[in-house]
């Protein structure tokens, strides 16, 4: 394994800190730019993220997933996903990771919580999402043992040179059964306790409520990335009931049968019923599905 390595001087002279939206939050590390020269081509700008804990068996979580992602990085081959590309050390110590970075993009978060944006294209985008998410799925040589643990509106960019959607958060994925990280959205979510179908990861404390990773956490998040999108509410927080009742809403306004019974499924105790683009479609975007009064 190659890092990339820094001593303390150099480590403060190189790095330039990077200024993020004030609605995209930095829970586990510090954003820097750095400047490398690669062959004749110099000053190409990566990101370099650093890890706001130095607990060892966290940051040994943390070497033992950038090390498979790199491995299997050409394997993956997914564009979408900013992938690591080296470990960083700091006198030798682990501290984060370099990775690339899009100058110009727009965090999907700002996105999704504007009012001015459209649903239209909010869908648009979470269709997007999906994409990526179906993509991780499909791959032969990490099927069922490659996903993303975090997945939000504020992991997300749109980069507005390529014209695509990237996942950015990949420290917070799992590859061959790594240990999972926090997720946003299922560490607060009381409806999924007591399924079957979502166990807690039993190498971790229970108390922190880490989810073993599958393709049932992977659609849920999702789900409550789309029914953020359209109730303007933290559907997360919903307890199960509310959540069947926000469904029965979206029904009667018009929503899918089938993607009704595919959002249904994810609370239940039966098989998840995949998502696809294709159910997002019999969402009418010129309806009003908010649950904000106006």
């Amino acid at each position: 394994m190659e890092y990339l390595d820094f001593n303390n001087h150099d480590f403060k002279k190189n790095l330039e800190p990077l200024q993020l939206p004030s609605r995209v939050p930095s829970t586990e590390s510090r954003q820097y730019i750095y400047y490398e020269t690669v062959g004749n081509k110099k000053n190409q700008k990566k990101l370099i993220k650093i890890f706001f804990s130095d607990k060892e068996s966290e940051l040994e979580k943390k070497r033992e997933l950038l090390e498979r992602l790199i491995e299997y990085r050409d394997t993956i081959n997914i564009p979408e996903l900013v992938m690591p590309e080296q470990i960083v050390r700091v006198n030798k110590q682990i501290v984060g990771f370099k990775m690339p970075f899009y100058d110009n993009n727009t965090n999907v978060i700002t996105l999704l919580e504007n009012k001015k944006v459209g649903l239209k294209y909010k869908i648009y985008l979470l269709k997007e999402v999906l994409n990526i998410i179906n993509k991780m799925l499909s791959v032969y040589e990490t099927k069922d043992n490659f996903f993303l643990c975090d997945i939000q509106s504020a992991n997300f960019i749109k980069d507005q040179e390529d014209q695509i959607i990237r996942a950015v958060d990949m420290d917070s994925a799992s590859l061959f059964n790594t240990i999972p990280f926090h997720s946003k959205y299922l560490s607060i979510c009381n409806a999924i306790k007591g399924l079957n179908k979502y166990p807690l990861d039993e190498r971790t404390d229970p108390n922190k409520l880490l989810y073993k990773p599958s393709i049932d956490t992977m659609y849920l998040q999702f789900a409550f990335m789309l029914l953020n999108t359209l109730s303007e509410q933290k559907s997360y927080t919903f307890d199960r009931e509310i959540y069947f009742m926000y469904l029965e809403r979206l029904s009667m306004l018009g929503v899918g049968h089938e993607l009704i019974e595919a959002l249904r499924s994810l609370m239940c105790d039966i098989p998840t019923i995949p998502i696809t683009s294709e159910l997002l479609d019999e969402i009418n975007t010129k309806v009003n599905y908010s649950l904000i009064k106006r």
